[in-house]
């Protein structure tokens, strides 16, 4: 690690600390690779990067290395480099040629990845998201309604909506491409925390292009669901609007595969609404929150929805 820094060094003209990548990645990380690389992380010019460096004077092939960098990109969301003391002349053309990141200490840095984001400005990242993903989109609605995520770190936003490292450090990366929150490193340097500079209006404001319906399918229900009350259930809770005889019911994919009632895609006296991420830990009272209902809502014609909609956001307590 030490001869990695100080090439580093020497070629960056920055000080980089080379530390075990983190543990929770770690074990996202299957047998064969573990036991084949020595990997490790730093940050390179602000850019967190994961190091694959082999001791094995064994060269894998151009194809079966970028298979294993890719499966390790995928599972700890960092831009992989290949490390190695040595590569043959005619596998350094083959992996230029497929674009492989590597490092020969002392003898040769190319990383096309981090080439890349050098030469694309922000904004043109930005267009290539079109709406945040369910879990982003979960992590901002958290922030925004239940409790301030700023100064956490990623582990600590996956422990409080329960889900994986994996899944939350792809939401807050997504939020990061479009400047809805900075990535700080903290302290100990093992790990980012997150932070919110905007304020809460400004930030849904800026946001509100890239949220989605959260609700991906409909089905019917003569039954009642012992799960929380959405659709027009909700928005009369939550304004002057009358409610309606029938329930309306949001769940999570995981929820709606274990309740067992009858369902029809056109056909109940109650609607259960199967949301892209989980309704509960935004949810007040048994109904889903403002924000997420805002969004169910934001196609509807009636008039007089849209003016309650109006209010709701209005009278929202940012």
């Amino acid at each position: 690690m030490d001869n990695l820094a100080i090439y580093l060094k020497s070629v960056l003209n920055v000080e980089v600390e080379v530390i075990p990548l983190e543990k929770l990645l770690a074990k996202s990380l299957p047998l064969y690779i573990t036991s084949a690389y020595s990997i490790n992380e730093a940050y390179i010019l602000g850019h967190r990067v994961c190091f694959l460096e082999s001791s094995s004077e064994e060269q894998p092939s151009p194809d079966r290395l970028a298979k294993q960098m890719a499966l390790v990109e995928s599972k700890v969301g960092l831009p992989a480099i290949f490390v190695t003391q040595n590569i043959a002349s005619y596998n350094l053309k083959r992996y230029v040629q497929k674009g492989i990141n590597f490092i020969v200490p002392h003898r040769q840095l190319f990383i096309p990845a981090l080439l890349m984001d050098f030469q694309k400005p922000a904004v043109t990242q930005k267009k290539d998201i079109e709406q945040l993903s369910p879990s982003a989109q979960l992590v901002l609605l958290y922030h925004l309604q239940k409790k301030s995520l700023s100064n956490l770190t990623v582990s600590e936003i996956a422990k409080e909506l329960s889900q994986t490292y994996i899944t939350t450090i792809r939401a807050v990366n997504m939020l990061k491409d479009l400047d809805l929150c900075v990535l700080s490193p903290t302290a100990n340097k093992r790990e980012n925390a997150v932070e919110f500079h905007l304020n809460r209006y400004d930030l849904w404001q800026k946001a509100l292009p890239y949220l989605q319906n959260p609700i991906q399918k409909v089905v019917y229900t003569d039954d009642e669901v012992a799960s929380t009350k959405s659709g027009i259930n909700a928005l009369a809770h939550y304004s002057m609007l009358n409610d309606e005889p029938g329930h309306y019911y949001a769940v999570s994919k995981e929820q709606f595969r274990e309740i067992n009632i009858a369902t029809d895609p056109k056909f109940g006296d109650n609607t259960i609404e199967v949301w892209k991420y989980n309704p509960l830990p935004l949810s007040e009272q048994g109904f889903v929150d403002r924000l997420s209902l805002y969004l169910t809502f934001t196609d509807n014609e009636d008039e007089r929805i849209q003016g309650e909609l109006e209010t709701l956001i209005n009278e929202f307590e940012w």
